[in-house]
């Protein structure tokens, strides 16, 4: 069913307060500032780094609700050095080991390895060529497990070290129960080392792979074919920075896609993407049971290399791929992809130029996009605010922090600055406080803040503000509208009190003008003492004073009424010229006779034929026409006599012109009240030599 409005009644909708309250409330709450997200998150302090060029993360050493702070700094002597406070800012203690931290990268980790509910800090430092590892656990006698533990020889470029931590996780990858310390460590212009490193505190020893030129900047481990062990899926980028000449196999001149069993030991041939520069990320994604690597090929240049997303399995077989530029995916320069749980499934998180981020499902298809959210990776997934439900904490492109709810709504980007620095880089943990809310700890620079993520007390007002907006826009337009009603009803009452005092300046000089001419037509029959005629036409007189005085306030009458009138001033005039002329009134057959038009309009038009045209005629043959028509937009009115004309009226001199001036003021009165034009044209009618034979006038009279 189609409902039609007529166009007044969607004008009065249009037009109502009601409505352009709204339409001016809408953009208001749009540009009010964002007080009224559903969470928010708030500075609780902000201070300095404890020691200079520090890496600084928060854990809970004893998983006893509260965290500690692990802080690694180089001494004054320049020994990797760690301490550790407590949740109260309070210091434990501070361990000394051989060496220097390396440059660039991770420093530290901390993981329960012997299962014992206490963490051990695992440290890595570099004296003189060599990359060492050492441990202690500092929540129980504080003692070092071990120092000095080989990782590596360390090849030098230019007489410098060149060597960064990466990656560095705790996972049991052999399925004993017990996690071993995954290292990723690669280097930039030196050769080596470049790889895996694993420490499995059981046997107290260290495996690594083979070494290689790939540079590895990403590892997941997951068990893909369901063994109860990890196999270990890395993805690198291209640095080029070692030729294929040097005899090391995996160039780094290419990006590689590594697959490998606990025991470090190749699962497939390394899957090549031979475009520099270029790079591999990948993540696991589960659908179901099925667990499938997601890799992210990604060309950074315009060569023939397509930017391809493939779906992996644990033999490095290619389930699914799609080219991203020909279904006009248009990604960042150097996206990360990430997992995440969304409404009960895995997803794929991407983002676009568009600072869009899409969530794609196994098979590659958009589940969602989320419109300015561009969210480069997920650094935590815990329950910020304490409500039983995990928030996701991401880095947002623009080097910042984004925490969303668990569906990815009501984000929060937290007002702070990510520094860029490898050798000073930011970091983000989560400190716990028991019962208290988490705080969501970040260092970047040489500064440390802490915030708590809530609910925002102030989300629910705001449907009550923005009502209260509503109404008080709406209050003011209504005021506004009734300040003008009162404005306009002051002005009609002045312009009706003017128009008014003008009719009856009008009237006081058309009134008498033509009661003179009928009364001294009537005394003339009388003194000739013709006193049934005069009789007569007193009464006819009379009727046309009670029309005058009945309708004495109204400028208008009926057609009907005023042809009425302007008859009996006729016949009053042919008693006064002893039937000197005759007349004649037409109308349509089908005129609507109660439309209303001027007052004495018409009668005003006839006087002055018979004053200054009919009355001058040398015989009585006197003839006037008054005739009406109609149409759709004006009444048409023509008054038609055969006197002598307006030229030849003028030589008599018998009037002073107060007749048309009447007219004129009476027609400009009209158009003000009733804003209704009214026009009129002479027309001088002329016979076969030249002269006047009579006047016709036009009156077109607004519909």
């Amino acid at each position: 069913m189609v409902i039609k409005i007529k166009k007044s009644k969607l004008f009065d909708i249009l037009l109502s307060p009601y409505f352009l309250s709204l339409i001016i409330t809408i953009p208001i709450i749009l540009f009010l500032p964002d007080a009224f997200n559903k969470y928010e998150v708030k500075l609780t302090k902000s201070e300095s780094v404890l020691k200079p060029n520090s890496i600084e993360e928060y854990y809970d050493l004893d998983f006893d609700g509260f965290s500690e702070r692990v802080v690694a700094f180089p001494n004054a002597i320049g020994l990797a050095s760690v301490q550790i406070l407590n949740n109260d800012g309070g210091l434990i203690d501070q361990w000394n080991f051989k060496g220097e931290y390396p440059l660039i990268g991770g420093r530290f980790t901390c993981a329960d390895l012997d299962a014992d509910s206490l963490m051990e800090v695992y440290v890595i430092s570099i004296s003189n060529d060599t990359l060492y590892l050492h441990a202690f656990e500092p929540m129980n006698t504080g003692e070092i497990i071990f120092t000095n533990k080989f990782l590596s020889k360390i090849d030098l470029y230019e007489n410098e070290i060149d060597v960064r931590i990466g990656w560095t996780e705790p996972q049991d990858i052999d399925g004993d129960r017990f996690d071993e310390l995954i290292m990723n460590v690669h280097a930039g212009f030196s050769k080596q080392p470049r790889g895996i490193f694993v420490y499995d505190a059981q046997e107290d020893t260290i495996n690594r792979t083979a070494p290689m030129a790939a540079n590895i900047n990403r590892i997941v481990c997951t068990d893909l074919n369901g063994d109860n062990k990890m196999e270990i899926f890395c993805g690198g980028s291209t640095l080029g920075n070692i030729l294929d000449s040097l005899g090391i196999p995996y160039s780094d001149y290419s990006s590689w896609l590594f697959g490998l069993d606990h025991q470090l030991k190749l699962l497939f041939d390394p899957i090549e993407y031979d475009a520099y520069p270029s790079f591999i990320n990948i993540n696991e994604i589960k659908s179901g049971e099925v667990k499938r690597i997601v890799a992210l090929y990604k060309n950074k240049t315009n060569s023939d290399h397509a930017s391809i997303l493939s779906l992996i399995d644990e033999k490095g077989n290619t389930i699914r791929k799609m080219n991203i530029e020909e279904v006009g995916i248009d990604y960042n320069f150097h996206p990360t992809i990430s997992t995440i749980e969304y409404e009960g499934k895995q997803c794929i998180m991407m983002t676009s130029d568009t600072n869009e981020t899409l969530l794609l499902d196994s098979s590659f298809q958009v589940v969602k996009t989320i419109p300015v959210f561009a969210m480069d990776r997920i650094l935590e997934t815990v329950d910020m605010n304490q409500d039983g439900k995990k928030e996701f904490i991401f880095r947002h492109m623009k080097n910042r922090i984004q925490i969303t709810d668990n569906r990815l709504k009501n984000s929060v980007v937290i007002p702070i600055k990510l520094n860029s620095f490898f050798m000073n880089p930011w970091k983000a943990s989560i400190k716990l406080n028991g019962t208290k809310l988490p705080e969501l700890f970040i260092k970047s620079d040489h500064s440390v803040s802490f915030y708590t993520y809530h609910a925002n007390p102030l989300y629910y007002l705001h449907y009550p503000i923005w009502l209260g907006i509503y109404l008080i826009i709406l209050a003011l337009i209504i005021l506004i509208r009734h300040i003008q009603k009162i404005q306009l009803q002051r002005k009609m009452e002045i312009e009706n009190r003017m128009n008014a005092l003008q009719l009856k300046t009008i009237k006081s000089q058309m009134d008498p003008h033509f009661m003179f001419n009928a009364l001294n037509s009537i005394s003339n029959n009388i003194l000739q003492n013709e006193k049934d005629i005069a009789y007569k036409y007193l009464i006819k007189f009379s009727s046309l004073l009670r029309s005058l005085f009945n309708k004495a306030d109204d400028l208008t009458i009926t057609i009907q009424e005023e042809l009425n009138f302007v008859q009996n001033y006729l016949e009053l005039e042919q008693f006064r010229f002893k039937g000197g002329f005759s007349y004649e009134i037409e109308t349509e057959p089908n005129m609507d006779l109660s439309i209303q038009v001027p007052r004495m309009l018409f009668q005003l038009f006839v006087e002055n034929a018979i004053k200054h045209g009919i009355r001058h005629r040398k015989d009585n043959e006197g003839q006037i026409v008054i005739s009406l028509k109609m149409n759709a937009k004006s009444i048409i009115a023509t008054i038609e006599d055969n006197g002598i004309g307006r030229k030849e009226a003028k030589s008599h001199k018998d009037g002073h012109g107060k007749g048309l001036k009447v007219i004129d003021e009476m027609i400009a009165l009209y158009e003000n009240i009733a804003g209704k034009k009214v026009k009129y044209q002479y027309i001088d009618k002329k016979d076969d030599f030249g002269a006047g034979s009579g006047t016709v006038v036009n009156i077109i009279i607004e519909k």
